[in-house]
């Protein structure tokens, strides 16, 4: 192999980071809503929301535990609203 090969990682390796690094963020990601969850509840609220997006995987686990995932947009700005109120 040569120094120049050895500099370069295979694109298997970098599949394999990539998707470690996307389960990686989509933890943290969940464990931010999850806060959110808990602070709206003992505030005796059945929503959440806060500024920015939320990716696919984490609105999927949201969904299938039945909470409402509704995603928008207003002044350029997007927002995410997680409802658990039936």
């Amino acid at each position: 192999m040569t120094l120049e090969e050895s500099l370069v990682m295979s694109a298997e390796e970098a599949r394999a980071k990539t998707k470690t690094s996307i389960s990686e963020a989509s933890y943290e990601k969940l464990q931010t809503i999850v806060a959110l969850i808990d602070e709206a509840i003992n505030e005796g609220h059945y929503t959440c929301s806060f500024e920015g997006t939320i990716d696919k995987r984490t609105e999927e686990v949201l969904t299938l535990k039945g909470y409402k995932v509704t995603r928008g947009s207003q002044y350029n700005e997007s927002y995410v609203n997680i409802s658990w109120k039936e």
